[in-house]
């Protein structure tokens, strides 16, 4: 409980026994970033087109995703090399994977922790459009 409303709201200085500076609040540390969308040469990639079918998502929106992203980056895949990309994307074995399910979330917020992700970031959430509105 304590790691995740400090992972929304931030940890204070004088808080953190990591020993390091301020932590923004989630909102401030991912606004910072929600200019990037408007820029031409920025591919915006979401986990739940990427993640697929493993991960709650579904095969055409993966395949889709990675044919765009392929794209941007100047490259030609064929069906088979995008499907085999797609396997890889969901991997347990990668440093930074957790669990890769679209909405675990749910899982895990009590009442608490969404009226701290409302507060620090709930606007956020519909300028990206995972929300329409902070009745979620």
């Amino acid at each position: 409980d304590e790691w995740l409303m400090a992972a929304i709201n931030g940890v204070r200085k004088e808080d953190n026994v990591h020993g390091g500076g301020l932590s923004k609040n989630l909102g401030e540390r991912l606004g910072r970033y929600v200019g990037w969308l408007a820029y031409p040469g920025v591919c915006a990639v979401r986990f739940e087109k990427l993640v697929g079918p493993r991960g709650g998502g579904n095969e055409a929106e993966q395949f889709a995703e990675i044919k765009r992203i392929a794209a941007f980056c100047g490259l030609r895949l064929s069906d088979e090399q995008v499907l085999a990309a797609g396997e890889r994307a969901f991997s347990p074995r990668s440093v930074t994977f957790r669990k890769g399910q679209i909405g675990d979330w749910q899982n895990h917020f009590e009442e608490k922790h969404k009226q701290a992700f409302k507060t620090v970031a709930g606007q956020l959430l519909i300028e990206l459009g995972y929300a329409e509105s902070e009745d979620w």
